[in-house]
């Protein structure tokens, strides 16, 4: 029998997905780009990571900031048309950038990618 400890439970988020990646082919991984165990998992991992950025105008100087970090941005998911179209004015290289827009079906959008605009205008599609 194999016992493992935790830290805490970001460990455990971390050893559960880095475990579950390494059983899987073709994983496209999706994510904050400030959450530490994505950052962890894309630094460490050899999965196809994608970061999930929401109000690229209010983040303007950070996105820039991190555009070229530890790894790269090759395709990214923003929140909305808008935020894709400043996404890509100010990127300096070719990036693959789509949106999830609040103005498209947003019912089957995970709850861990909905942000609070998102959130209520799926209220209120429901109500």
């Amino acid at each position: 029998m194999r016992i493992t400890s935790f830290a805490g439970t970001e460990d455990f988020y971390y050893w559960w997905l880095e475990q579950y990646l390494k059983t899987q082919a073709d994983v496209v991984f999706i994510g904050m780009d400030n959450d530490p165990i994505y950052r962890k998992i894309t630094s460490s991992t050899n999965v196809q990571a994608i970061p999930y950025l929401i109000n690229v105008s209010k983040n303007i100087g950070k996105i820039k900031a991190t555009m070229h970090s530890d790894h790269p941005w090759h395709n990214v998911l923003v929140t909305s048309r808008h935020d894709k179209l400043l996404l890509e004015s100010i990127a300096d290289r070719d990036m693959n950038v789509s949106s999830v827009s609040p103005d498209s079906d947003i019912a089957d959008l995970p709850a861990a990618l909905q942000t609070d605009e998102t959130s209520a205008l799926n209220s209120g599609q429901n109500a």
